[in-house]
């Protein structure tokens, strides 16, 4: 995934679901295997996250990832709280309530 398309992403998700307020990070491509997607300071005052070059899954799972490592940047440079349980209540709480989550699908038979 070239780190344009990553920064637009970030820009378009931004925008629609967290109405702007998080501040751009530092984008960086890394062929750690550790990792898929992080958000951290670096030692740094701004976030920067890293995204796994080898672990490209394509433009939804992008979204995805990037999505899922802002809620941290949202949650630990935003509010200022450490999570401490990396995904616990407070990781899903804010998950859920900047998703803007439509479904739009139909139970399959076997489940009515």
């Amino acid at each position: 995934m070239k780190l344009r398309t990553i920064r637009n992403i970030y820009r378009e998700l931004n925008r629609e679901n967290f109405g702007g307020q998080l501040a751009e990070p530092t984008v960086l491509i890394t062929r750690n295997r550790n990792i898929h997607g992080k958000v951290s300071d670096n030692g740094y005052q701004d976030p920067v996250m890293s995204f796994n070059s080898k672990k490209d899954k394509g433009l939804r799972a992008m979204r995805g990832t990037v999505y899922h490592e802002m809620v941290h940047q949202y949650l630990d440079y935003h509010l200022d709280i450490e999570d401490n349980a990396h995904h616990g209540e407070l990781y899903w709480l804010a998950y859920f309530t900047f998703a803007n989550l439509t479904f739009d699908w139909e139970k399959p038979e076997d489940y009515v």
